[in-house]
């Protein structure tokens, strides 16, 4: 409440000093001091009432966001998570080709044999030279054979020795023999070449079990008049090779 100035001017000091809610005293000095009340003496004082409260204000305006903030960086990695449990097991396959059904599928059952020799030097003229045993396993296969040695024929003259291969004796019929000459023409008897020479190929309709694979040596087959020979079989190492195959 504001006091105008004529009637300010004729109040006496305390009661100026309560309206406007101050408080006043006297030291020991005779010096008169002067303070407000603070919250409490105001509550409590009988000189001075709390006005009546204000009117509440309004809310203010909704601040706008902030600029975003950097990206933080890449936490540490984390402890190795425990094993999950197994997986249901899966569905059983079909069952595979054998390889000794019939067809001509499968290229070969991958059945290899090799009779090695060593220090072979045979000087027969007519006769079986070394044999290999071997387990035919189908009896709709092929067998493949192969012969890698030296040979040498030599006479004075014209001659000529054949080479071949027996199955449990018999030569090959189907499809026909498997065999390899070796000629010497002319008159030089020094002549003593030793050359290295393969013989191979393939024989059908041989029955499934054992089978002795022969290779010998006698006089060629044609009616040519050879004379006496010197037929002489390995020099070194020799070898006798057996496949079984799946053929057309």
């Amino acid at each position: 409440m504001a006091l105008q100035p004529a009637v300010a001017n004729h109040l006496p000091l305390w009661v100026l000093l309560s309206i406007l809610c101050l408080v006043y005293g006297q030291d020991t000095d005779g010096e008169w001091w002067v303070r407000t009340l603070n919250d409490d003496e105001v509550g409590t004082s009988q000189m001075c009432m709390r006005g009546p409260p204000g009117t509440p204000g309004n809310n203010g305006v909704p601040g706008h966001n902030g600029a975003p903030g950097p990206s933080g960086g890449d936490g540490r990695a984390g402890h190795k998570g425990d094993a999950g449990p197994p997986g249901e097991r899966g569905l059983t396959g079909e069952p595979g080709m054998s390889a000794f059904t019939s067809g001509s599928s499968q290229p070969h059952i991958g059945t290899v044999k090799q009779c090695a020799y060593s220090g072979i030097e045979d000087n027969k003229d007519g006769g079986i030279i070394r044999d290999c045993s071997y387990f035919k396993k189908a009896a709709n296969t092929s067998l493949r054979v192969t012969w890698n040695g030296s040979l040498r024929e030599r006479c004075r003259d014209s001659c000529c020795h054949r080479w071949y291969f027996t199955f449990n004796g018999n030569e090959c019929r189907n499809p026909m023999t498997i065999d390899g000459y070796v000629i010497k023409s002319g008159n030089d008897m020094d002549l003593n070449f030793h050359r290295v020479t393969t013989i191979d190929g393939l024989c059908h309709n041989i029955p499934r079990g054992f089978v002795i694979i022969g290779f010998w040596v006698g006089r060629c087959l044609d009616d040519r008049p050879y004379s006496v020979a010197d037929a002489k079989t390995g020099w070194g190492t020799a070898r006798i090779i057996i496949e079984e195959l799946w053929v057309d």
